[in-house]
């Protein structure tokens, strides 16, 4: 095999140095001792965006992945949305460019693979497809369902992260010893799955974690021995944060959205506004989010209601539904949970009303907002006007989306952070740190192949083998784009 990747969701660099320390993983401390981890910068840090620009290169303004949902209008005008499919990726991904150009490949629960005829060159791929995002998982060919399919369940149908990461282990191995390959393509759930329901376990790699990572390292090992190069990767990191900058209070004031009409409904946000405000003057080891999960604020919390709160999951992978926009000028991506970086406005005045009110604003002195074409540049933006928010400093103010008119909170915010890894054993990465688009043109490189025209990324391990035409992929895309253009 000529080329292994192994993607770990939201490994930060700081979890793997103490992944590794504590439980003397043979196989990734390996990798560390001989490959030099470097920091991979992600922005915006969200699962499929950041996952959909490490496999094509380029920015999501090009491959048209914007979030958990896609929001755009249907043929009447009406606003709709649905989660984001394969048949929204506008760009090829690595291992479609590896298929193309005559590889055999494998590719395992990458994210946004389903449904399977959103891939192409499908002939040269053997898929498990995505169990992340996906309504089931796909296969291909098809009789691998009937070997494989007891340890590869969508997390709808598994939510315990540690043994549905476990099962995937298990199977990609087993994957392994039956189909042989030019280039292995693997992600795994962990960290974030478990980050998001016990955030304290999975940082002190307790012993729930430890299990996963001896299973991950076994993993790690046989793509290793298998491989002349491996790259382990992750679209973005995980950690606590301590201040937390509510980037939705100003439009909340602004418009009106997320304000309850009733008296008590109105009381209680005044009353989580106050506590956010107060908790500036509190230690940092008392929590205003562990607080409001019970007792009265939880109960305080839970009166609030209003349009931001109560975003109804009528939307799925195959039907679309009537999406909040219909209803108010803005909105955010709610399957993104407060890792809200994209702010859809209904139309332009309601963008720049929006965003003078966030300039206006005590928020402004910690955030940096722009109109979303000025910050992303592609063929496939949003057909909302937008904003993209980001912080002053990533390391120290964190943007949130909270249910209160406090601009700014002390806290300890478990959620995702900036920087992911790359780490690559076999060749030397020439670079002290790294974005997610010098993925896919180091991962063709060290594979010998050319990068398609229009990469945003450069090769970290030497000159790549030159570039051939995206038009090539784009007429390969054709059918698929059209029948995307069917479902939005």
């Amino acid at each position: 095999m000529k080329l292994s990747l192994l993607g770990l969701d939201a490994l930060s660099p700081a979890l793997l140095s103490r992944a590794v320390e504590r439980l003397k993983l043979k196989n990734i401390g390996d990798a560390v001792r001989n490959g030099r981890p470097v920091p991979l910068h992600s922005m915006p840090p969200i699962t499929p965006t950041a996952w959909t620009s490490i496999a094509t290169g380029v920015n999501p303004a090009k491959h048209g992945v914007w979030g958990f949902t896609k929001y755009y209008r249907g043929p009447k005008g009406e606003h709709l949305s649905r989660p984001y499919t394969s048949l929204d990726v506008m760009f090829p991904r690595v291992f479609e460019d590896a298929a193309l150009m005559g590889l055999d490949v494998a590719v395992v629960n990458y994210p946004l693979t389903w449904p399977l005829d959103g891939l192409c060159c499908l002939d040269r791929m053997t898929v498990v497809g995505d169990t992340f995002l996906a309504p089931r998982v796909d296969y291909s060919p098809r009789d691998l369902a009937g070997r494989l399919g007891r340890h590869f369940i969508t997390f709808s149908d598994m939510p315990d992260p540690y043994e549905r990461t476990r099962r995937l282990v298990e199977g990609t191995l087993e994957l392994l010893s039956e189909v042989d390959a030019d280039a292995y393509f693997v992600v795994l759930p962990y960290p974030d799955q478990a980050f998001h329901r016990d955030h304290r376990e999975v940082l002190s790699v307790g012993p729930r974690s430890a299990e996963v990572w001896e299973a991950i390292d076994e993993l790690a090992g046989e793509l290793m021995r298998r491989s002349k190069a491996f790259v382990l990767v992750s679209d973005h990191g995980a950690g606590v944060h301590r201040t937390c900058v509510n980037a939705l209070a100003p439009l909340m004031r602004e418009f009106g959205v997320g304000v309850p009409r009733g008296l008590r409904g109105r009381l209680a946000l005044y009353l989580v506004t106050a506590a956010d405000v107060i908790s500036r003057a509190l230690p940092p080891s008392v929590s205003p989010r562990e607080l409001s999960r019970r007792g009265p604020l939880a109960r305080l919390r839970g009166r609030l209601g209003g349009e931001l709160a109560n975003i109804a999951v009528a939307a799925t992978h195959e039907s679309p539904g009537e999406s909040e926009l219909a209803r108010q000028p803005f909105t955010y991506d709610a399957g993104g949970l407060s890792i809200d970086r994209i702010l859809y406005f209904r139309d332009e005045a309601s963008r720049e009303r929006g965003l003078r009110a966030i300039e206006g604003s005590p928020a402004s002195r910690y955030l940096r907002v722009s109109r979303l074409e000025e910050r992303f540049r592609g063929a496939y933006m949003p057909p909302y006007p937008s904003l993209f928010v980001e912080s002053v400093d990533e390391s120290r103010y964190h943007v949130v989306s909270s249910r209160s008119l406090a601009a700014l909170r002390h806290d300890m915010m478990p959620d995702h952070e900036v920087y992911g890894v790359l780490l690559v054993k076999g060749a030397e990465v020439r670079a002290e740190a790294a974005e997610v688009y010098d993925v896919a043109p180091t991962l063709l490189s060290l594979l010998g192949l050319k990068v398609p025209r229009g990469a945003d990324g450069r090769s970290l391990v030497g000159a790549s083998a030159g570039e051939y035409p995206y038009d090539a992929a784009v007429r390969l895309k054709a059918r698929l784009r059209g029948r995307a253009g069917q479902l939005g």
